[in-house]
C-alpha cells in the first residue's frame, strides 16, 4: 500500500459499523484497555490499603534501587531482570508473573519458562520460600546446561534459622562463586506501589529490617568475563543497596 498521508491520518473502518477511526485512535483505545487490565491485575495482587495506607501485597513488588541496576549494567553487562513487571522494571527486557497482561508491555513471560543459554541476569524473586527454591533450582539447571558465558546475581532474604532451601541449594552449588550480606536496617528497596505516586513525586524507599544475601552464580566462561575477584565490587553493590 502506497501511503501518502501521515500514519496517524490513515482511516480504518470498524467491522461493527462504528465510525471510522484513525490508527492512532485505535492504538490509543487498545493501549488504554490493556493498561486498565494491567492495573486491575496488580491492584488485586496488592490488596486494599490497611489502616496505615499500606498494601500488603505490594511488598512482593518492591524493586532494587535504580543505581544498583546501573552498576550491574556497567560491571556485569546485566540487561535483563528475571523478576519484574511493567511498573517496576529498570531494563526493557524482563520476566514477570503475568504473561497475559504483561506481554503487551514487553514481558518475556515467566522466569521458569525462560531458558537463556548465555548472558548476565539480575534475579530478585518474591520472598516466598517455594518461589525462591524454584528460582535457585532453575538457575542451577541452566548453568548445568550452558556452554557459553552465563551469570546470575541473585538477591534473597538471609533466612538462616533454619536455613531456607534456596540458600542451601546455592551454597552447595559449584556454580556459586561468592555470596555476601547486606545487613538488615542498612539497605533499602523502592516500594512496590511506586507507580501509584503522583507524577514527579520522589520514590519512597523501604528500609529492610532483615539482611539480604547476594549470590553470584556463574560458569567458567562467565567467571572469566564478569568474575568477582575484587572485593571492591562487593562494596560498591552494598553501597548502592544502602542508598535511600
Amino acid at each position: 500500500m502506497n501511503r501518502t498521508q501521515n500514519e496517524s491520518e490513515v482511516v480504518m473502518t470498524e467491522e461493527n459499523g462504528e465510525e471510522p477511526k484513525t490508527i492512532d485512535e485505535r492504538v490509543e483505545k487498545e493501549f488504554n484497555a490493556a493498561l486498565y487490565v494491567l492495573l486491575r491485575r496488580y491492584q488485586t495482587l496488592f490488596g486494599k490499603p490497611n489502616e496505615n495506607g499500606k498494601r500488603e501485597g505490594a511488598m512482593f513488588h518492591a524493586a532494587a534501587p535504580e543505581t544498583l541496576f546501573r552498576l550491574l549494567q556497567d560491571r556485569m553487562e546485566v540487561m535483563h531482570e528475571c523478576f519484574a513487571s511493567p511498573f517496576n522494571c529498570y531494563f526493557r527486557s524482563y520476566c514477570s508473573a503475568f504473561p497475559d497482561t504483561d506481554g503487551v508491555f514487553g514481558s518475556s513471560g515467566s522466569f521458569f519458562n525462560f531458558k537463556p543459554k548465555s548472558g548476565s541476569y539480575q534475579v530478585g524473586p518474591p520472598y516466598t520460600e517455594e518461589v525462591m527454591e524454584m528460582t535457585a533450582n532453575h538457575c542451577i539447571e541452566l548453568l548445568d546446561k550452558a556452554e557459553e558465558a552465563l551469570s546470575f546475581i541473585i538477591f534473597v532474604p538471609d533466612w538462616r534459622t533454619p536455613l531456607q532451601a534456596a540458600q542451601a541449594l546455592m551454597e552447595d552449588s559449584p556454580w556459586t562463586r561468592t555470596h555476601f550480606i547486606a545487613e538488615g536496617g542498612k539497605h533499602s528497596y523502592i516500594v512496590g506501589d511506586q507507580h501509584l505516586k503522583a507524577l514527579g513525586t520522589k520514590k519512597d524507599h523501604l528500609v529492610l529490617p532483615f539482611a539480604t544475601r547476594v549470590y553470584v552464580l556463574q560458569n567458567e566462561q562467565a567467571m572469566e568475563r564478569w568474575g568477582f575477584e575484587k572485593e571492591e565490587w562487593k562494596e560498591k553493590i552494598l553501597a548502592e543497596l544502602g542508598k535511600p
